[in-house]
């Protein structure tokens, strides 16, 4: 009987291709195609050959074959191997066909035992097959009658050939069908991803795995384990217990790769691999999934998909079958690794948008600190802002960065911490709002992290991070801080972990070049000061004066809001700096001036202003001090004649304390004056020499108390208050 007598079966099974929705079925068809072709048949199986696995599958038995153990996997016999090979049918007519180096082949030997013969006849994929790679394998049949012949093989090759074309077409159609869900359900996650930096990972895994399922049929559930510093972790799950599996602990990658089966090299190339029940009860323990709640324990078959970007592996793709351990072949690792291979993309996508976004985040505050240090106006505002560099500035100034990039990363908690000792309990005591039960779990986090930079632990869903950085602040003494920023849902990437160190680097520097412009700055009070007493050593009589002057100044600056108290207070410093430049003659001079010596002296204003200006960052409040500080609120003053809010503010404050320790400080020609006789003189002055509203000030700010250390500053017995 010729093969083209069966063109009514080929249109029928042209017809129904659409209506079949497995390949098992279209298996079975191709198997009933070849035996309804030859005659005196009493059976026949379908047997799938798996390349990735090295295995045969016996997937279609009907017939004497219904008995026969098709459920099972069955490893590369010689005998099949040698056929699928050679690619030429072999029959099988009695035992001596079995050779020895063929194998036993002892579960078909039962069959010989009762007088069926057997012809296996190899499929094998054509060049010009419509959707590669498509699955071989080989179709056994019985007969009962007479052995298979020689002149057997033309006429089961023709009809094996028109059934194995159906079988392809089929299975090409079924492929092209689910690699266009594949697009369509990949293209959908990827438009997610795009623009989407905010989005959570592993939201976007779960709703894909369920994808896969899906379109996959032998998948029955999923997971996504995604990499960590600290292991696999697993990030997404379809079809288990959420919550169990969230919830374990990172897998260790000599576990993973024990899960996997096959050496490393495989891995990392993201070779995929299929393991059936034996192997996974074998592997018990180290089971990435089977170990992880007790439902999974019922898994036949895993198909592996290893997610490798530039040689590293970022996640493992799981595919369980809890019904066949026969379930997975090449069509459904094709589909899976196109799949993967969105996967890859997304997260990348997902990744390299966060960090840009972060890069972003990190250059702007990079620059900030770089403008802070090469810009005066930034310095000095800096400087003014921040007038004593203690703990809390530098703590401020360190996290200020930090909270801009973590912010980014979506944590559900982050804590800072500031300390000077390597104290677990002087860190957590800074702590607060920490959930209870995850303390326990932060305190070990914290310990671990004391002698090295990072440290991460997972617990359950939450994924704590521990950053820990030392600054040095003055020679072998540092202050260390740390960073505690916990994830729910989400897990800490190897990428993550570098953006936060380089953003710690940023705020470090920062940090530290704070305390040097603070060094810089007390080096500039110093010499200010320095400046200003110098005077002394020419005219003792003045001995103490600016010392005195600048802590009124400072006091009465914050007293009247006044903002630029370091401006005001080296003004008091340097008030009278210009007397430098005046002939000791008239400066030293113990009687009245003269007119033109007196039109001398006040030059002294001119030559401190001259002086001073030309230093770098030097405040202009200072120097209005320096300028105007004999000014006179009735306009009688020197040296430029202002009059009321013509003067400076700064000046007209410093009018006053300047008289005011003129007064009450003793001198070789008097004593001391009382302070209310001094105060009486400054008042009786108001709307004269002085601005009424700042002698108000001052008159309120010394019955406040002000001068309670007065004896102090003056080196006086408290009677001559």
């Amino acid at each position: 009987m010729s093969g083209r007598g069966k063109l009514g079966s080929t249109k029928e099974f042209l017809y129904s291709i659409y209506r079949i929705k497995s390949k098992e079925e279209a298996e079975r068809q191709t198997l009933l195609g070849v035996l309804r072709s030859l005659p005196y048949s009493v059976g026949g199986m379908f047997v799938r050959n798996v390349e990735t696995t090295g295995l045969f599958y016996y997937t279609v038995k009907t017939g004497i074959f219904d008995d026969f153990p098709s459920l099972y996997t069955l490893k590369r016999n010689t005998l099949l191997e040698q056929v699928m090979n050679d690619g030429d049918i072999y029959f099988v007519n009695s035992f001596s066909d079995v050779k020895p180096e063929t194998g036993s082949f002892l579960s078909f030997l039962l069959y010989l035992d009762k007088g069926y013969k057997m012809a296996i006849i190899p499929i094998r994929p054509t060049e010009n097959q419509l959707a590669p790679p498509l699955p071989p394998g080989l179709i056994i049949v019985a007969r009962n009658d007479k052995p298979f012949q020689e002149e057997d093989k033309e006429y089961l090759k023709e009809i094996t050939e028109e059934n194995r074309n159906l079988l392809y077409f089929y299975l090409a159609a079924l492929s092209c069908e689910k690699r266009k869900n594949v697009v369509q359900v990949s293209q959908n996650m990827l438009r997610r991803s795009l623009g989407q930096s905010n989005i959570p990972l592993s939201n976007l895994m779960h709703d894909y795995l369920k994808d896969v399922v899906s379109i996959i049929d032998s998948a029955e559930k999923a997971s996504l384990l995604v990499s960590t510093p600290i292991g696999m972790k697993f990030l997404a799950v379809y079809g288990y217990d959420k919550t169990k599996l969230l919830n374990m602990p990172p897998i260790s990658y000599e576990n993973t790769l024990r899960w996997y089966h096959l050496p490393e090299r495989d891995l990392l190339s993201g070779k995929p691999r299929i393991i059936t029940e034996k192997e996974i009860s074998v592997l018990g323990k180290f089971s990435v999934v089977a170990a992880a709640a007790e439902e999974t324990s019922t898994i036949k078959s895993n198909l592996a998909i290893p997610v490798v970007v530039d040689g590293k592996l970022i996640m493992l793709l799981n595919l369980d079958n809890l019904t066949t351990p026969i379930a997975f072949d090449d069509m459904d690792i094709m589909l899976a690794q196109a799949m993967s291979t969105y996967l890859a993309s997304s997260h990348e996508l997902i990744v390299r948008q966060n960090n840009i976004n972060r890069h972003e985040i990190l250059l702007a505050q990079i620059n900030l600190v770089a403008e802070t240090l090469s810009d005066e106006r930034y310095q000095v505002e800096l400087l003014r802002k921040t007038p004593n560099i203690d703990k809390n500035t530098l703590y401020k100034q360190f996290t200020g960065i930090l909270k801009h990039v973590l912010k980014s990363f979506h944590p559900k908690i982050t804590k800072f911490a500031i300390t000077k000792e390597l104290n677990e309990d002087a860190i957590v005591s800074q702590l607060k709002d920490i959930p209870p039960e995850l303390k326990d779990d932060v305190i070990a986090s914290i310990k671990e992290s004391l002698y090295r930079s990072f440290f991460l632990k997972s617990s359950g869903t939450y994924h704590i991070l521990v950053i820990h950085k030392a600054i040095f602040y003055e020679e072998n003494k540092r202050y260390h801080f740390f960073v505690i920023s916990i994830k729910e849902n989400d897990v800490w990437r190897e990428s993550d972990i570098r953006y936060i160190l380089s953003a710690v680097a940023s705020a470090t520097l920062f940090a530290k070049n704070l305390k040097y412009l603070s060094d810089i700055k007390s080096m500039q009070k110093e010499t200010m000061l320095m400046l200003g007493k110098a005077l002394e050593f020419r005219d003792m009589e003045t001995k103490g004066h600016v010392e005195r002057t600048a802590y009124y100044s400072q006091r009465m600056a914050e007293y009247i809001g006044f903002k630029d108290i370091e401006g005001i207070t080296w003004g008091a410093y340097l008030h009278d700096i210009g007397k430098i430049a005046i002939p000791d003659a008239i400066l030293l001079k113990s009687g009245r001036l003269t007119k033109e010596e007196f039109e001398v002296m006040k030059r002294h204003v001119i030559y401190g202003y001259e002086l001073v200006k030309g230093i770098r960052g030097i405040p202009q409040t200072t120097l209005n001090v320096i300028l105007y500080h004999h000014e006179k609120w009735d306009g009688t003053g020197y040296m430029k004649g202002l009059k009321g809010l013509q003067i400076p503010v700064e000046a007209r404050i410093f009018a006053v304390i300047d008289v005011f320790d003129a007064l009450v400080s003793p001198r070789p020609y008097k004593q001391p004056w009382p302070v209310e006789k001094a105060l009486s003189l400054i008042k009786k002055e108001a709307g004269r020499h002085f601005d009424k509203d700042i002698v108000d000030a001052f008159i309120n700010l010394v019955n406040g108390g002000m001068l309670k250390d007065f004896e102090e500053l003056y080196h006086l017995p408290a009677t001559a208050i």
